[in-house]
């Protein structure tokens, strides 16, 4: 079961080694994205549950099972936010999000904004259904906020 999570904590490493080199490439202005510091907290955060399932007391194996499952999630969490993006280009709204097919929308489809609860997260809807979700921890978000307020799309 060890070997198991040698190779998990393989993750982790690779995520902390790629935010390293590539730490000075930034997407162009106007972009949403999730800051690096985001990634890295996960990655590290990962890299314990691995070690801590390292050190389990006794080899017990269902702990190792439980905080290996707890290091895949935070993973998986982690590699997604990489894609994750969002623009406005000639009145145009592209969102790539974190699974599926990247999605565009005329700004004039959009029906209205609604911010969700504490967290700040902003649900764009067209029509009756939800469109995207933008995370209040994208670095742009402040602007991008003014921008649907300025359009008089968000619901107070």
């Amino acid at each position: 079961m060890k070997w198991l999570i040698w190779v998990m904590l393989a993750a982790p490493v690779a995520g902390l080694a790629r935010e390293w080199w590539t730490r000075k490439e930034k997407p162009a202005p106007g972009v949403l994205y999730l800051h690096p510091v985001w990634r890295i907290s996960c990655h590290l955060i990962s890299a314990v549950f691995g070690f801590m399932a390292l050190m389990a007391p006794g080899n017990d194996p269902k702990m190792m099972v439980m905080l290996g499952l707890c290091m895949a999630f935070i993973q998986g969490a982690a590699w997604a936010s990489c894609r994750y993006r969002a623009w406005v280009k000639d009145d145009i709204l592209t969102v790539i999000p974190y699974w599926g097919k990247a999605r565009s929308l005329p700004l004039n489809q959009i029906t209205r904004v609604t911010r969700m609860g504490r967290s700040g997260q902003l649900v764009l809807y067209q029509g009756k259904k939800p469109f995207c979700r933008i995370p209040s921890a994208c670095v742009g978000y402040e602007s991008f906020r003014a921008m649907l307020e300025a359009r008089g799309l968000m619901d107070l």
